[in-house]
Formats: structure tokens, sequence, C-alpha cells
């Protein structure tokens, strides 16, 4: 939908610029509250959904926040080389690293699997989920 790019637009702003100027934090805490309390309701008592991805988005939206914070994690090694620090950045650098490693740990491990998830398994976890939903069998 339209809510997940304006979320993530404003994560990465927020992690972004946090670095130059941490008065965006609390600003970027309200938004996200605030944001909290309206889509809950909205998912409770408005939105009827007209399908189910089954999580298809999950991998999508971590990988995605998890750049945001590489690009964070760039600004402020930027910052403080700009700032004439030295030994600073270099204890830094380790950070896009470990982040890009877990992006890709989470890919291999998560995502991956999910997008082959064989027939059988979706049929039998459908059936039980139908099974605990109803508490009886009703397929033919």
């Amino acid at each position: 939908g339209w809510e997940f790019p304006t979320q993530l637009l404003v994560v990465v702003i927020v992690f972004t610029y946090a670095i130059i100027c941490p008065i965006i934090l609390p600003f970027g805490l309200l938004y996200f509250l605030g944001a909290l309390t309206v889509y809950k309701k909205q998912i409770l008592y408005v939105y009827s959904p007209v399908y189910e991805s089954g999580g298809a988005m999950f991998p999508i939206a971590i990988q995605r926040t998890l750049f945001g914070l590489v690009c964070g994690q760039m600004t402020l090694l930027g910052y403080t080389v700009t700032r004439h620090c030295y030994y600073q950045p270099a204890s830094l650098i380790p950070l896009p690293i470990m982040t890009v490693w877990a992006m890709r740990y989470m890919s291999r491990t998560f995502a991956e699997p999910s997008g082959s998830l064989s027939m059988e398994r979706a049929r039998h976890y459908d059936r039980s989920l139908h099974v605990s939903e109803n508490g009886r069998n009703q397929d033919p």
C-alpha cells in the first residue's frame, strides 16, 4: 500500500539526519507514536483486507530499513571526517560492514527460504490454520 513508502522515507530521514541534528529524534518518535495510534485503529476498525500476503513484505521492509541505517552510518563517518576527527572514523568503519553483513544474513536466512515454500507445506499450513480458526476440520 501507500503507507509503507511513507513510513520508510521517514525512517531513512531520521536515521540519516539524526547524526547532524539530533533534535530530529523526538520529532521522529512523535511521528511514529502518532502513526502507531492511527494505523492501529485503522487496521482494527476501518480496513478490511482484500488479500493476505503472508508476510511477503517483511523481508523487503527489513532490507530497506537496514539500508537506511547504512546511510545514517555513512553520514556519521563523513561528518566525523569533515570535523577533522580521524580516530573516531577508524572505530566506526565496522558499523556499515556489520550492517551489510546483517542484511545478507537476513536475506539468506529468511527471505530466500520463504520465497520457495512448497505447495505441500503451504497446503498443510492452510489446513492447520483453517482447523485452528474453526475448531474442527471442514474440508470436503
